[in-house]
This record gives C-alpha cells, structure tokens and sequence, in this order.
C-alpha cells in the first residue's frame, strides 16, 4: 500500500511539473490579422481580360470593370487546452463590378464565434482546423441586408517564435480561400 501511495504522489507531481512546462500556459490569448483572396480576386482579371475581348470581337465600346479587397480578417482565440480554442473573428471585404453605366458593389462584414482544433503544436509551429458561424452584413447599394456569414478552415499552419508567428491557411467562407497573416500570442 505504501509503494501504491508512493507511486501515485510521483505521478501526480510529474503531472503537474509537466502542465506547468507547456508553452502555451503562460501564453493563452491570441490575435491575429489576416488577408484573403477571395473569389473577387479571380474575377476582377477575368472581368478586364473579357472586356477586351468583347470590344476587339464585337468591334463595339464595352467596358466592363472590377475591383475586389479581398477579405480582411481579424481574429482572438483563447486556448482551453493542447487542442481546442475558442474566439471569434471580424471579416471585411469589398467587391464593384461595373459595366457600362451600371455598377454593381458590395461592402460585408461578418462577426464569426469561432473555434479551433489543433492537430499538431510545437513551441514553433502548428496545425490546425478551423470553424466559425455568424452573422454577416451587407451593404448593398442603398441597403443593408442581414444574413448567415461563416468560415471553414480545413488546413492552417504557423510557424514562428512562441510570442510572434506567421501563418497561412486554405479554406472557404469569409476569410477567403487562401489567408495569410500575423499571430500574436499573450
């Protein structure tokens, strides 16, 4: 009985000294700022390779443009534990097309609860999977309208120092199909 005892108490302390000793104890919140490619990105050269298109094979004026942010992100996440975070991220981004004398233009903002999976961590470097839903605006011409915003991440990696990281990520949804950006960690 006392060995059994003995051997619980050194258990328990190697535990507890190996809790203490993770990297990110004492480093649980996070933010981070991104930027996205969305399919805005694709379109605007689309959108000019056919206006000369258009022009040269119909001999006619067309004038057909596009202009597209991207998606920008802001993120903050805290660690629960080794593999799960929670937070929330504030997307942006901002598309015109115009042809002719019509313009067609769009702002939207989304407010994502979001949460985390990491699949692998280091002291410097990462994997991870990500999901959010939300609520997303979006300001339309004279409007706003209100709808359902969300953002898959299905791989994401960082790599970096323990307090500062880069990261890149290839997804769907709001912060576009390839995000890159900073990470800090407090």
């Amino acid at each position: 009985m006392k060995k059994l005892i003995i051997s619980v108490a050194l258990l328990l302390t190697a535990v507890a000294a190996f809790a203490q000793s993770k990297f990110w104890d004492e480093r649980n919140n996070e933010i981070a700022v991104s930027y996205g490619l969305s399919v805005g990105n694709i379109v605007t050269p689309v959108v000019g390779a056919l206006s000369g298109f258009l022009s040269e094979s119909f001999s006619t004026d067309v004038n057909i443009s596009a202009s597209s942010t991207g998606n920008i992100g802001l993120e903050y996440f805290h660690h629960l534990s080794d593999l799960f975070s929670v937070g929330g991220i504030v997307a942006y981004s901002q598309y015109s097309i115009s042809m002719d004398e019509s313009v067609l233009s769009s702002n939207s903002v989304c407010v994502l609860p979001a949460v985390k999976f990491h699949w692998y961590q280091t002291p410097h470097f990462s994997s991870y999977s990500k999901a959010a839903i939300g609520i997303g605006l979006d300001m339309a011409g004279d409007g706003v309208s209100v709808g359902l915003g969300g953002h898959l991440t299905l791989l994401g990696l960082e790599v970096g120092g323990q307090a500062v990281r880069v990261f890149g990520e290839t997804g769907f949804g709001n912060q576009g199909f390839l995000c890159a950006g900073l990470r800090v960690r407090f």
